[in-house]
């Protein structure tokens, strides 16, 4: 691999290009952000002013700070994944950028050797950049379709096992002549 000049136009044509997707994706999932940091604020809130100036909050007031806080641990994978999404857009973000600086470096500067490593530097930052781009909206989908999905399996299953159920109960009533309502061993 070796930095020609064609590459080093492709790569800075098309970093600022992978960066508006990234921008554009970020810019999508910014009220989803605020939803997520205001709940904590809330509760920052509310459990400040629990025991604001000595205060001693009432048996009532903690069941409820204790709901709140076992719904917001219950969804700290998601806030999880939603920390790591910000982290990879940062780190995605910054090798573009110098995807970008370093192509045009070479671009305008006098002497272009071969640059390999410059070359595999552009690469690497692109082919992260357009994994990035194209798997966070991908695993943001899975994020809110699997567990409809996971429900649906399983409702299915279910739907499975109760026709069966029904069928059973169905031959042993033609068996006991229509006595027998109850499922089979009941």
């Amino acid at each position: 691999m070796k930095m020609t000049e064609s590459y080093a136009t492709t790569v800075a044509a098309v970093a600022p290009v992978v960066m508006l997707v990234a921008v554009v994706e970020i810019s999508n999932k910014r009220a989803r952000f605020r939803d997520l940091y205001g709940e904590q604020a809330e509760i920052d809130a509310t459990v400040a002013a629990l025991f604001a100036d000595g205060a001693s909050p009432s048996r009532e007031q903690i069941a409820e700070t204790e709901r709140t806080l076992a719904s917001l641990r219950a969804r700290r994978g998601v806030r999880a994944m939603w920390g790591l999404y910000v982290y990879s857009a940062c780190f995605v973000g910054m090798a573009l950028l110098i995807a970008e600086a370093t192509s045009l470096r070479w671009l305008a500067s006098e002497d272009r050797g071969a640059a390999p490593f410059d070359a595999l530097v552009c690469y690497v930052a692109l082919g992260l950049g357009f994994a990035w781009a194209v798997i966070t909206p991908i695993a943001t989908l899975l994020g809110s379709v699997l567990p409809k999905a996971v429900l649906s399996v399983c409702a299915w299953r279910r739907l499975t096992r109760y026709s069966s159920l029904v069928r059973r109960c169905r031959l042993d009533a033609r068996e006991d002549g229509g006595n027998s309502g109850h499922p089979p061993g009941a």
